[in-house]
């Protein structure tokens, strides 16, 4: 049985008060436990996510959480029927913030100071939107991560309309 790996990364953009907004960007890449992979090729993120506000908020604000929905894909060249296993923050740079607006406020030890108020939930529970986890060659699945990411309530303002990135490592084993 061959495990693999797949990174996926979601852009988010937040608010602290007034409308929130969001967009989302993925990319993967997978390798087999020992690094061998033979032909086995790397499960695939979809194009886009959605952020999934916590409930009565239009935006991810102090002292709230999140959930993210991401789309895992078994490339129909695999040959090989998988089940996904896990989802866990990727184990180097699991989020940064990449961006803060308006722009006088866009300063690396802000980026940094927000980046700290950021948490992304180390064992994020997960369910398919619908259907089930085990993937044949070119199916693909929505997965929804529960309370993926919380903003601490000591945020301030300077972290309104905070764009960050969060990669998150899906471990699947092969059927």
């Amino acid at each position: 049985m061959k495990t693999t790996v797949v990174a996926g990364v979601a852009a988010l953009g937040i608010a602290t008060a007034g409308i929130g907004w969001a967009w989302f960007t993925e990319n993967a890449t997978a390798e087999a436990a020992g690094g061998a992979g033979g032909n086995l090729l790397p499960l695939a993120t979809g194009t886009s996510a959605q952020y999934v506000y916590d409930t009565g908020h239009n935006g991810l604000f102090p002292n709230k959480n999140a959930d993210v929905k991401i789309t895992v894909t078994n490339p129909a060249e695999n040959g090989v029927t998988v089940v996904v296993g896990d989802v866990v923050p990727a184990a180097t740079n699991p989020k940064s913030v990449t961006a803060l607006t308006p722009a006088s406020v866009n300063t690396e030890s802000n980026r940094n100071t927000c980046a700290g108020w950021l948490a992304v939930n180390a064992n994020p529970n997960f369910a398919p939107e619908s259907g089930d986890l085990e993937l044949a060659p070119g199916d693909s699945v929505a997965l929804v991560l529960s309370d993926a990411v919380a903003l601490d309530y000591q945020a301030t303002n300077i972290c309104q309309g905070m764009t960050f990135t969060t990669q998150w490592d899906v471990v699947s084993e092969n059927r």
